[in-house]
């Protein structure tokens, strides 16, 4: 398994003047807790912008001090310093982002994936989109949800579920949330491992030979369980082995309504997934599959592009 040993030193939210782009804030306060993570608050200015750069400036600061207050008495006691910098840049807001993730050798990028108001008037959902399917980086993103805000839970690391599709895509997806989990959980942090097998097609307008292509299908699926039963048990076994509580499942049907269902069963803080890739047990094409799944999903997602 592709291992992943690079730990997050740096982390990047962007912010676009909107509530729903500041959901991703009160997230923050669980990584900056970590002593060598770096945050960096980047609010990139377009010309809708009606803000003055001091009012800009004055957001930002706000920002920081929401941080802070979330994270408390460890501050005032001086136990932690979060290291916290503050951006303010001007152009177009996926380039930006995505200029200052490489030349800053930015380690993580995390972001809301919707939300039109505040003062750009910015659809930072599809910032997102088009962020996620560029970036290089991992990108952890959160979906405000209805009637929740400061109080809600914002801890990702408790129960992490992992879909995956028998390729070394989706091994280092595990390798990363095991640092992950590294940094921001602890003993108690849970990782399911799942796999969504999808039933095979019965290609057949003949009676006579219907029941011949159910038993062809069946067989198919049999093996294709068995093999993912096998690849989980592997997989499970080297996770276990490095200190991790981790536990597998296998489910058929539609990869992305199972991925949701699955995620809502187990009351899980955490979906974690490759953003391409079409290969192995499954054959999921994993691009569609996780747009679907962040569609639908109601829990943040942590979507990667491992190397191959």
């Amino acid at each position: 398994m592709y291992k992943n040993d690079k730990k997050i030193n740096k982390v990047l939210l962007p912010l676009d003047g909107s509530t729903f782009s500041e959901i991703a804030s009160i997230y923050a306060p669980d990584l900056v807790r970590n002593q060598d993570v770096e945050l960096t608050l980047l609010r990139v200015l377009v010309p809708e912008s009606r803000r003055s750069l001091e009012e800009e400036l004055d957001y930002l600061d706000n920002q920081v001090k929401t941080i802070n207050a979330a994270i408390g008495v460890q501050i005032e006691s001086g136990a932690l310093k979060p290291k916290i910098k503050k951006e303010l840049v001007a152009g177009h807001p996926e380039s930006k982002i995505l200029r200052y993730i490489k030349n800053k050798n930015v380690d993580l990028i995390i972001m809301a994936t919707h939300g039109r108001s505040g003062i750009s008037k910015l659809l930072m959902g599809s910032v997102a989109n088009r962020v996620v399917r560029s970036s290089k980086i991992p990108v952890l993103l959160f979906k405000p949800r209805k009637g929740k805000g400061k109080g809600q839970d914002t801890i990702v690391t408790r129960k992490v579920i992992i879909p995956l599709d028998g390729s070394k895509l989706g091994d280092s997806v595990v390798s990363f949330v095991q640092t992950f989990i590294s940094q921001f959980g602890n003993e108690h942090s849970e990782i399911i491992l799942l796999s969504v097998c999808e039933p095979s097609p019965i290609k057949s307008g003949r009676s006579v030979v219907i029941s011949e292509a159910a038993e062809a299908a069946t067989s198919k699926a049999f093996k294709r369980g068995v093999e993912a039963e096998q690849y989980l048990s592997k997989l499970a076994r080297s996770v276990r082995n490095d200190g991790f509580n981790v536990t597998t499942e296998i489910v058929i049907g539609d990869p992305a309504e199972k991925i949701n269902k699955q995620a809502r069963k187990h009351g899980v803080d955490l979906i974690a997934m490759a953003t391409h890739g079409r290969s192995g047990i499954t054959r999921m094409a994993y691009g569609s599959v996780a747009e679907a799944v962040i569609n639908r999903a109601k829990t943040p997602i942590l979507l990667l592009r491992p190397r191959q």
